[in-house]
């Protein structure tokens, strides 16, 4: 997914880095309900608790807005 949001205009990479910003995409809050696979810095407005350990785990960042 997070390639696809690339390849649209959605979301940049830098390296193996993703920076993408959830809010422009209609997301209100980050859930942790799924896998994260790629290195990625998400700007949210609310992220769970779950969300955060999963992005961190992967070295990414979640700032919230």
């Amino acid at each position: 997914m997070a390639d696809r949001l690339v390849e649209e205009g959605l979301a940049t990479r830098e390296g193996d880095l993703y920076l993408i910003d959830v809010v422009g995409l209609g997301i209100e809050k980050v859930l942790g309900g799924g896998q994260v696979r790629r290195m990625m810095n998400l700007s949210a407005n609310a992220f769970s608790v779950r969300a955060k350990e999963k992005i961190e785990a992967r070295g990414g960042q979640t700032t919230e807005v």
